[in-house]
């Protein structure tokens, strides 16, 4: 294996770049630290058509509900504020005694869609996570009591070219 040399003198501006004084180096195994940095990025290239389809609305958010003993459900979310809770009112009721009867709410706002507890007994969970208000992203995990829900982007069916 080979390692890469550490010298003071390399800063880029004292007879080229970083880049170019590790590629002239024998110690150094370019393709292999380039290799790393690319594993090491947490960010994920979006084509131009799969960012124009998401703009377009071909895809939807949806809370994609798990409850115990019975098959998961997908609740589209159309930019209304929905409500979570025990009562039956609510958008999204949930039949369990560890839910408040008014649990909490997703709306939304500046783009962005919001999960907010409305200062229930038991709390609410993103991604583990004890919360009273943020923004939710794709693929959060949310748990209201022994209910879990997964905030996602889904592809619409008819949307497809």
């Amino acid at each position: 294996m080979k390692t890469i040399r550490r010298n003071k003198k390399w800063r880029a501006g004292r007879g080229g770049t970083v880049r170019e004084r590790l590629r002239q180096s024998p110690l150094v195994d370019t393709e292999t630290v380039m290799r790393s940095a690319r594993e090491l990025s947490t960010t994920s290239r979006i084509s131009t058509e799969d960012m124009f389809d998401w703009l377009s609305g071909a895809n939807a958010p949806v809370l994609e509900i798990f409850s115990p003993g019975e098959e998961p459900k997908l609740f589209p979310l159309t930019g209304e504020e929905v409500t979570i809770g025990r009562d039956q009112s609510n958008r999204i009721p949930i039949p369990f005694p560890n839910v408040s009867r008014r649990h909490a709410r997703v709306f939304f706002q500046g783009e962005e869609y919001r999960l907010e507890d409305l200062d229930s007994t038991n709390g609410t969970f993103v991604n583990g996570i004890r919360i009273k208000r943020c923004v939710l992203r794709n693929s959060d995990q949310i748990r209201i009591g022994s209910v879990r829900m997964v905030f996602a982007y889904q592809r619409i069916a008819g949307a497809e070219k």
